[in-house]
């Protein structure tokens, strides 16, 4: 049977290891501007990146569509991303932005997943679905590797080693040299 105290370190060593696992929930409707009001053909394009710094593992880029004679927020557009690594050493990676991924739905929201850390030149085409027509900026920005590995490796050993620690404490007495040196004792039945 397990005692209360090895169970109750057993689980505060868990939780422990459990609470090192998780990672803070980032709310973003914006993010870092790299590119605000800038002229892509009829369109004023305004354009966030989340978080700050971009990683390889999280990487969404926001944007903002007006017209420079309107500055209401033009929606129902078709919206792409693409980015590039600056030095060709992986492909580029297209998404397409809505307003569905985005938590603002006045904005248009891409969430990319790129290979590698380095520099990337992001390009935003904002095209009319009716007519057909694309216009692009470009900025490049610095996608930073993941993070939290070591946090991922930590978790998974730390709770092998919890495993373990409990296997080992909640072993049989059976198995212990102290329960071997005791004697067996034998229950009789009386008979009547």
């Amino acid at each position: 049977m397990i005692s209360i105290g090895r169970l109750s370190s057993g689980l505060a060593a868990v939780t422990f290891i459990l609470l090192l696992a998780v990672q803070p929930v980032r709310a973003h409707i914006t993010g870092t501007p790299h590119l605000v009001n800038a002229p892509a053909g009829e369109y004023l394009v305004t354009v966030w990146t989340a978080p700050d710094p971009v990683r390889v593992d999280d990487f969404h880029v926001i944007v903002g569509v007006t017209r420079p004679e309107d500055p209401s927020l033009v929606l129902g557009e078709t919206v792409m991303v693409t980015a590039a690594p600056v030095d060709g050493r992986s492909p580029a990676v297209t998404a397409q932005a809505t307003h569905e991924q985005s938590d603002n739905k006045f904005l248009y929201e891409a969430y990319l997943e790129v290979e590698e850390e380095g520099l990337y030149e992001v390009t935003v085409t904002v095209g009319t679905a009716a007519a057909g027509e694309q216009v692009g900026v470009t900025f490049t920005i610095a996608v930073a590797a993941a993070r939290w590995q070591w946090q991922r490796w930590l978790f998974w050993g730390g709770l092998l080693l919890m495993a373990g620690w409990l296997a080992w404490h909640n072993l049989p007495q059976q198995l212990s040299p102290a329960a071997a040196r005791r004697p067996k004792r034998q229950h009789q039945v009386a008979n009547g």
